[in-house]
């Protein structure tokens, strides 16, 4: 009589006495997947350990991630140094610093990081970082640039009001009222300007100074006229008085001083 044998059923997992649990295909398998083609042998390798695929890959990625940190941290620094290089020692103006330094060393650092054999794991984290760096950066380098151009823009009008004023002056001792009142007109129309773009008071102050070394100016020029026996000391007294009036009358002339 032939004997039934029982048909083999094959067993999924190892056995419980090992107190290790069965692979069910489940986060081992997509972190495996995940891992990327250099990770590939290493998958084959540690395939039949389950969940404790997931805490290989995960610490994989930990490592990779804190690599790309410290390199970003790294490269933040570095960057700032060169940008004060370049103004100190490249000749470089602050308004060309985002053009012929920041961009290309952004360039240098994704192509870096491009570089780098990451898991698909840690580029999951590490790319949309890199997106974000890099948009925070334009953001704050072109605020940067816009900041020194308004800068740099304040400067050059803050210099033409000023020879204007002076032509001014010069333009009243020649007798050339129409000529004075006009300059003097468009000076002011400049500094008015000015005071919009520029920090509270930094405008009145350097009208102040002006006006103050227009008046110095005019007191040399009565001592000299005095010494020089060019005017008596009647008419050196009456000049002095004028300026005294016209300093108390001219608004823009800061008492503190």
């Amino acid at each position: 009589m032939a004997i039934s044998l029982k048909r083999y059923e094959p067993q999924v997992g190892i056995s419980a006495e090992t107190g290790t649990q069965a692979i069910t295909g489940g986060t081992a398998s997509a972190m495996i997947q995940a891992a990327g083609i250099g990770d590939q042998l290493i998958s084959d390798a540690i395939s039949v350990l389950g969940d404790a695929a997931d805490s290989f890959f995960e610490h994989k990625a930990k490592g990779e991630v804190a690599k790309y940190e410290a390199y970003k941290q790294e490269w933040a620094n570095d960057l700032e140094v060169k940008k004060q290089e370049a103004l100190l020692n490249g000749g470089l103006k602050a308004t060309e610093l985002y053009d012929k330094v920041v961009v290309p060393e952004q360039q240098s650092f994704e192509s870096w990081v491009k570089d780098q054999d990451f898991s698909r794991i840690a580029r999951q984290q590490i790319e949309p970082d890199v997106a974000n760096f890099g948009k925070k950066i334009n953001a704050s380098e072109r605020l940067n640039v816009i900041k020194y151009q308004i800068e740099e823009n304040n400067y050059n009008l803050q210099q033409s009001a000023e020879a204007k004023f002076y032509a001014a002056y010069q333009a009243k001792k020649l007798g050339n009222l129409d000529e004075y009142n006009k300059l003097t007109e468009e000076a002011n129309q400049i500094f008015n300007d000015l005071k919009r773009t520029t920090k509270p008071g930094v405008i009145e102050s350097a009208q102040s100074s002006l006006a103050y070394g227009i008046y110095n100016m005019e007191s040399a020029t009565f001592s000299n006229q005095l010494k020089n026996n060019q005017i008596t000391p009647n008419q050196y007294i009456d000049g002095i008085n004028n300026l005294i009036k016209d300093i108390d009358e001219n608004k823009s002339i800061d008492r503190k001083k």
